[in-house]
């Protein structure tokens, strides 16, 4: 789930490390087509034994509320298409196209503190799904998603560096003004 392309193992001839490919791995993102709810931590983790998350998102009840676009209950979508098309420190950008509604599952570690999911630019929910991971639903249509890091101390940070750094210019041009006009009325006075 988390995208390992690569284990590392070791080489039964030669005893020295060797990464193989891992063809299991889910990719960046992928569509499901079905959630199941589940009460808490514990079942959702008893969950992940049984259920075949390639298919099948697996939701605490206390997130359902964010689930606003389920999969289609007429079936899977086979024309639905998501696919990561930049990948950032602190933004995601990802292609979705789909003829009905998809639930999609990203291979990110679930962290609502600061990371904010927009559609077509339009901030909208996401949640933990598989235990660790976001899931989100996507309506219908052709959509661009992103998820951007803008952690409320960052802005607050940036903002009283840039209003410290405008004071401090400010206090150098007012001693520079200061000492050309003392200069200057010390060589008026000298004259």
């Amino acid at each position: 789930m988390l995208n390992t392309k690569y284990v590392i193992e070791r080489d039964l001839r030669s005893g020295q490390p060797v990464a193989e490919l891992n063809s299991a791995a889910f990719g960046p993102c992928w569509l499901v087509k079905a959630i199941h709810y589940v009460k808490d931590g514990n079942e959702e983790m008893k969950a992940l034994d049984s259920i075949n998350v390639r298919d099948t998102a697996i939701i605490q009840q206390r997130f359902s509320a964010l689930v606003k676009a389920p999969p289609a209950p007429d079936g899977p979508d086979t024309t639905a298409s998501i696919r990561l098309k930049e990948n950032l420190n602190d933004k995601l950008t990802y292609q979705f196209s789909a003829k009905s509604n998809q639930f999609v599952v990203f291979s990110e570690i679930y962290y609502d503190k600061g990371w904010n999911a927009f559609i077509d630019g339009n901030k909208a929910d996401y949640c933990r799904v598989d235990y660790v991971l976001r899931g989100m639903s996507i309506p219908a249509g052709e959509h661009t998603i992103e998820f951007r890091f803008e952690p409320s101390s960052f802005r607050l940070g940036s903002t009283v560096s840039t209003w410290s750094s405008v004071l401090a210019y400010l206090l150098l041009i007012a001693a520079a003004i200061g000492f050309w006009k003392n200069e200057n009325s010390s060589a008026k006075k000298a004259a």
